[in-house]
């Protein structure tokens, strides 16, 4: 198994007090489709930068606004 396919850190922190068979989820508001990992469950895919409600907008570039995901997508 390459690093990559290996636990990550918060696997590994939480391994210990999981019951046997326990398994860690992840979740991502949104996915870049470019990265190499994936969360479990995410309610979007972009390709593109995102900026959140509580982040200052960017000056200068036209933001597009997403759409409600479906109910229970996942990746």
């Amino acid at each position: 198994m390459n690093e990559a396919e290996g636990p990550t850190r918060v696997n590994t922190a939480l391994e210990p007090p999981l019951t046997p068979g326990g398994r860690i989820e992840t979740v991502a508001l949104c996915r870049n489709e470019g990265s190499d990992r994936a969360p479990d469950w995410a309610a979007y895919t972009v390709d593109d930068w995102v900026v959140f409600p509580w982040e200052a907008p960017p000056t200068g570039i036209e933001l597009v606004a997403l759409t409600s995901p479906p109910k229970g997508r996942t990746l």
